[in-house]
Order: structure tokens, then C-alpha cells, then sequence
């Protein structure tokens, strides 16, 4: 988890090098688009979802796939560069 933190840090120390202070300050940059109107474009930010598995804890890889990607999509939700590591507790598979 420090390193994944690490990460974040470092990321967004990073990006403050190709942003304006204001564009900091205001969380994006604005541009025109091709109809004249204004649009904010939010800072690029890095979202890291993580899926601790123990051995049986899935049937197939499949499953573990779509709990990872279920992580990372939580991840995507909280605001800005985010980490989200899921902490319930799975019912272990059983053998069929």
C-alpha cells in the first residue's frame, strides 16, 4: 500500500510541471471546442484499483478478472488520483 501511495504521490507531484498554477488551482484547463464554448477539461489523474486473491478464493480467472476490474472502476470513482484496494471478504470456493 506505501508503494501504490508512493505512486500517487509522485504522479502528481509530476504532472504540476506541464499545468499553469491556475490551472492547478482550478483542478483543470479550459479550451474551445468546435463549437466556441468553453470546456473544462479536468487534470489527468491515475486511479489504481487492487484485488488482494487468496488461493481458492476463485473458480476461475474469469472471476478474478471481473472482481479486478470491479476495484479499478471504484477506484475511477473517487476524485482525482485515487487508490482503492477491496478489503471484503470473499466466501471461499468450493471444490465441485
Amino acid at each position: 500500500q506505501a508503494r501504490l501511495e508512493g505512486i500517487l504521490t509522485r504522479f502528481t507531484a509530476g504532472r504540476e510541471m506541464f499545468f499553469l498554477a491556475s490551472d492547478l488551482e482550478r483542478g483543470g484547463y479550459e479550451t474551445e471546442d468546435r463549437k466556441g464554448k468553453t470546456v473544462l477539461h479536468l487534470l489527468v489523474s491515475v486511479s489504481i484499483g487492487v484485488l488482494p486473491v487468496s488461493p481458492g478464493a476463485y473458480a476461475t480467472h474469469r472471476e478474478i478478472s471481473t472482481a479486478a476490474s470491479h476495484a479499478k472502476k471504484l477506484a475511477k470513482r473517487l476524485e482525482g488520483s485515487a487508490l482503492f484496494i477491496e478489503r471484503r471478504a470473499l466466501p471461499l470456493k468450493q471444490p465441485a
